[in-house]
């Protein structure tokens, strides 16, 4: 809910401009906005490549860390059994 919050506030009140400023000077904003798009891939890679998530659900995956563990919670579980030796 709050990462939600966090992109309505963001795309409303927010500033390209000034975006692109703290960008270019500060290196905190340049690698946490790299951290964003490589994590937001992973998760969708692994989500797809695995068949964890489903169509309807693999949209969740654009939302930081909410998303992955929305799917997990959503999805029904696999019985997992374990063959004895």
């Amino acid at each position: 809910m709050l990462t939600i919050a966090g992109y309505v506030y963001g795309l409303s009140v927010g500033s390209i401009k000034a975006y692109g400023d703290a960008f270019m000077q500060s290196q905190l904003v340049s690698v946490m906005t790299a951290d964003f798009f490589v994590l937001t891939w992973l998760s969708y890679s692994v989500m797809t490549k695995e068949r964890i998530a489903s169509r309807p659900y693999l949209l969740l995956c654009f939302i930081p860390v909410a998303g992955p563990f929305l799917i997990l919670l959503l999805l029904p579980r696999q019985d997992v059994r374990e063959e004895k030796l």
